[in-house]
């Protein structure tokens, strides 16, 4: 098998897998919003992990205030372990309007996902979903390694060159959008770029995209975007 083909292969799989992850389908172990919300979100093979600490939060933890700290609620959390007299305790602060969270276990900074001791505090406020500063990108089923994803896009001249530029603007085009996506001002600012930049090109060149003859500047860059121009506040 030479480099070409073994390469292939692996991006073949890799394509399967992350198919596969996104079709799943998981009997959820408790009525909480935050475990359907995880099903959603992670990778198959991390969401039985997260799920087991949410079940085990969900019935198994035990939780006590403290009181308010630098801004924080804060709570020990403890597990409902009948087989040991030992009791071991984790502290656990919440700002749930900013949906920030702290706590003593450090198993986010280990793993890369919240523990059952955040969750069982999640919970208890009211938290129904992971924020997404927790959800890091490496656990996500939505998330693809763009060299698998762009690798096989091809422009029309067949020019190697030309292939790669190709490849580049839409790697780009998705880092940019990846960066404002959550932010209203700086979406509303790409899409006004991009309108400008398409102005600039259909002006220079006959070409125009099938379908979207009749669209103005606007409706045209939003439907390639797959996204709609934001209000302005």
């Amino acid at each position: 098998m030479n480099y070409d083909t073994a390469i292939q292969k692996q991006r073949n799989t890799q394509r399967e897998l992350d198919k596969a992850s996104k079709k799943a389908s998981y009997k959820m172990q408790t009525p909480r919003e935050i475990e359907l919300q995880a099903s959603k979100v992670y990778t198959s093979t991390l969401f039985f992990e997260v799920q087991k600490d949410i079940y085990k939060a969900s019935f198994f933890y035990t939780y006590s205030y403290v009181g308010i700290e630098d801004g924080w609620e804060v709570y020990i959390v403890q597990h409902n372990n009948t087989k040991s007299e030992s009791k071991n305790e984790f502290k656990v602060g919440i700002k749930a309007e900013e949906k920030k969270i702290n706590w003593s276990c450090e198993h986010f900074k280990r793993m890369g996902v919240l523990c059952r001791h955040a969750f069982t505090i999640m919970m208890r406020c009211g938290v129904k979903e992971i924020p997404e500063r927790y959800i890091l990108k490496r656990w996500r089923k939505d998330v693809i390694s763009r060299n698998y994803r762009f690798s096989s896009l091809q422009s029309d001249s067949g020019d190697c060159e030309n292939v790669k530029l190709f490849n580049d603007s839409y790697y780009n085009f998705e880092s940019c959008l990846d960066i404002v996506r959550d932010d209203k001002k700086k979406l509303a600012l790409f899409v006004e770029k991009q309108q400008m930049l398409l102005k600039e090109f259909e002006s220079e060149s006959d070409y125009t995209f099938a379908g979207l003859k009749s669209k103005t500047d606007g409706e045209v860059v939003c439907k390639l975007m797959g996204v709609s121009i934001p209000i302005r506040d």
